[in-house]
């Protein structure tokens, strides 16, 4: 097959897996497909392909990140269990309001990373949670005004 035809093949399974993702499918389902598309369009051999490439990848990212996942469920949990996440997430939503949802989500997922991951108390926490909520936001309009001035954007 033609170096074309595989190229496309990846940048249409990157389009499928992102659209079935987004609809809700799980990627444990999607991902194989999506690599089959590849293999098909790329000329590959469907089987040993799988055994190779998929599979040693696979098993490469669940060996690497089987602990992240493993203590996010377990803190996720805690946090369930515990109603923490549910307080912190009614405090924040009163503070404020319905009007601002979108920052009040960047401001609860910050406190509660920085609080129950990082292991930090409330009150060490706090220039950490200015400068993810305030600083971040702040210097990325910086730059863009800037690379919009120059040209370079838009």
């Amino acid at each position: 097959m033609s170096v074309g035809i595989g190229i496309f093949g990846i940048f249409f399974a990157i389009v499928f897996i992102t659209v079935l993702a987004y609809k809700g499918f799980s990627t444990i389902w999607v991902a194989p497909i999506a690599a089959a598309i590849v293999a098909i369009l790329g000329g590959l051999n469907l089987l040993d392909m799988y055994k190779t490439t998929f599979m040693q990848g696979f098993a490469g990212f669940v060996q690497s990140w089987f602990p992240a996942f493993m203590l996010g469920a377990i803190f996720g949990k805690l946090m369930e269990c515990t109603n923490m996440a549910k307080s912190v997430a009614l405090g924040i939503s009163r503070l404020f309001g319905p009007k601002r949802a979108i920052i009040a989500a960047v401001v609860a997922g910050s406190i509660l990373t920085l609080l129950a991951v990082c292991g930090m108390t409330h009150k060490d926490s706090y220039p950490d949670i200015a400068v993810c909520t305030i600083g971040m936001p702040m210097l990325s309009l910086i730059f863009g005004i800037i690379l919009a001035s120059l040209g370079v954007l838009f």
